[in-house]
């Protein structure tokens, strides 16, 4: 059994939907805004211990999408670059989807990953947001339960270990 842990994530922060759109928590101080920030940190932290862990034929990789939001859905605070913009080249533990690259083609994305993920032959996917936490500790705990099952999300019992949405 082989497991990806894939981590979305993107160039620029963008969760600009509409002039209605308040993010609450960037407003609040309550989101680290940098996203190369936030990628540093996962390294630091859990995907470090991922490793340390030593859980057998589990990888992980940060997934960006390649194209930009269009200029004129951009809003200055957040734009992605210019659609001209040439894109860093990805370092070792990157990809860079043929996808948009926005909060909300997010749903592309996914799909984006998952097509990855089949065609490296991944048996499961473990996707996580770039703000999100998770305790690889516990992996070896919840591979024996997922294994053999086509979807493991959230139950409806309310003592349930799984939040859905940061982490799928």
């Amino acid at each position: 059994m082989r497991l990806l842990v894939a981590v979305m994530t993107a160039h620029k922060l963008d969760y600009y939907i509409n002039d209605l759109t308040v993010d609450f928590n960037t407003a609040k101080n309550n989101r680290e805004t940098d996203p190369a920030a936030r990628r540093q940190a996962i390294r630091d932290t859990y995907l470090k211990e991922l490793y340390d862990a030593e859980v057998p034929n589990v990888d992980y990789k940060f997934f960006f999408g390649k194209t930009p939001r269009p200029a004129r859905a951009q809003r200055n605070k957040y734009a992605n670059p210019e659609p001209n913009a040439t894109l860093r080249e990805p370092l070792a533990d990157e990809v860079f989807l043929d996808c948009p690259d926005f909060y909300f083609e997010n749903s592309r994305k996914m799909k984006a990953i998952i097509r990855w993920a089949q065609a490296h032959e991944y048996d499961y996917l473990l996707r996580l947001d770039d703000d999100t936490y998770f305790w690889p500790e516990r992996l070896e705990e919840y591979l024996p339960q997922i294994e053999g099952k086509d979807y493991v999300g959230a139950s409806s019992d309310l003592k349930a270990k799984f939040h859905p949405g940061g982490c799928l």
